[in-house]
């Protein structure tokens, strides 16, 4: 009976030992080499997608199915396989509340150890939303795989329309308006190119382009099958409102600059009439304080016009009615900034004579140039000023 119970404990352990090989070469899924996107957002907020997935098969079984997770309830325009073959693929689309999936069947199946390419054309509406100031914000998040092991690298380039900007960060942009890079596509485009067959050039011009599109880029590596990664930022029609907060602290910090400037020149200077006994050093200080009054009077009409032109715009976005008092704002805010501009010269001119009056005047009007050629430099480190092309 022992040599009966030894003989069987070693048939098993043989057995095992035979299995282990087998078992550690079965893979346990596929893997997404690579997620490409190119995404369209229009003036509406309804983003465009153009998305390619790569993928390899390491499992022990041919791919005939594939189950996507797509954020947002989508419009799907066209699904193709690419490779091996280029042919039209058949999906079945389930609506959620926040996301859509999609179960596509692949018309020729994904043999194991090989790898095959899917493109997916689809519009997401009302992706981006409308913020106080009338720009969109999007945060725009890629597809979900829960059956592969593991997404490598994933690739979004974010684009809008001609007519508006993209406000973008430290990322590589490329806004050259060259039709023939196929950055942008809008909503009758994508229309085109989903009725168009896929081996014409409406559809080939569109789905070469997806790996290389340019905009606003970032990329990731290594994601998990049920993460996703996002990509967000802001678009608008404005683009002083668009970079309100940045333009008001350059403005300030512009202003503080100057402020300290004279506050220096005031201490070190000489330009305290207390302090001066000379005819000449008195003459000296009223010009001082006729430099003094030009910086102050720049640097408020700058905050003015900024002011009124953001809560104008601001105002106007709210609601239609108020376009009016949107334009009643920038009135008061130019009458103001015209008021500054002329009053306190004629101000300066009664009490300390013509010239520096005349002086006051045309000072102003060079520091207000000066700050305006500051601003946009600023401005130009973080967004690129693109011309519009018309069709």
């Amino acid at each position: 009976m022992k040599k009966f119970l030894i003989l069987i404990t070693i048939a098993l352990l043989l057995t095992v030992m035979q299995m282990q090989p087998v078992l550690a070469a079965k893979s346990d899924g596929y893997i997404h080499n690579n997620h490409y996107y190119a995404v369209s957002f229009d003036g509406e907020g309804d983003a465009v997608v153009r998305a390619i997935i790569n993928i390899e098969n390491t499992s022990d079984a041919p791919l005939k199915w594939i189950t996507l997770e797509v954020p947002g309830q989508i419009t799907v325009y066209k699904a193709v396989q690419e490779s091996p073959f280029f042919m039209r693929a058949d999906y079945e689309k389930t609506l959620t509340s926040n996301t859509t999936l999609l179960d596509i069947e692949l018309p020729q199946a994904i043999e194991k150890q090989n790898t095959g390419r899917i493109v997916l054309f689809y519009k997401i509406n009302n992706y981006a939303k409308k913020d106080a100031f009338g720009n969109f914000e999007f945060d725009f998040k890629t597809i979900i795989d829960n059956e592969a092991i593991l997404i490598e690298n994933v690739r979004v380039a974010v684009n809008v329309e001609p007519s508006l900007t993209l406000k973008s960060g430290k990322s590589e942009v490329d806004y050259r308006n060259n039709r023939n890079n196929f950055n942008f596509l809008s909503v009758s485009e994508m229309a085109a190119v989903g009725s168009a067959d896929i081996s014409s050039q409406e559809y080939k011009k569109y789905s070469s382009g997806i790996e290389y599109a340019t905009g606003l880029v970032k990329t990731t590596r290594n994601l998990d099958a049920f993460e996703s990664f996002h990509v967000k930022g802001n678009y608008g029609e404005n683009t002083v409102v668009l970079y309100f907060w940045e333009t008001l602290l350059g403005v300030l910090l512009l202003g503080g600059i100057i402020g300290l400037l004279i506050v220096v020149g005031k201490k070190f200077g000489g330009i305290n009439e207390k302090e001066v006994k000379t005819k000449e050093n008195k003459e000296y200080g009223k010009y001082a304080e006729t430099i003094i009054a030009s910086a102050g009077c720049a640097i408020s009409i700058a905050i003015i016009t900024i002011g009124s032109w953001a809560f104008a715009e601001f105002i106007s976005s709210i609601s239609y009615p108020f376009s009016s008092i949107g334009i009643l704002v920038m009135l008061f805010g130019i009458i103001v900034s015209a008021g500054i501009l002329f009053m306190v010269p004629i101000i300066i001119s009664s009490k300390k004579g013509a010239l520096h009056g005349v002086a006051c005047f045309f000072l102003t009007l060079a520091i207000l140039i000066g700050i305006a050629i500051a601003l946009i430099n600023l401005l130009q480190n973080q967004f690129i000023i693109r011309t519009i092309q018309i069709k």
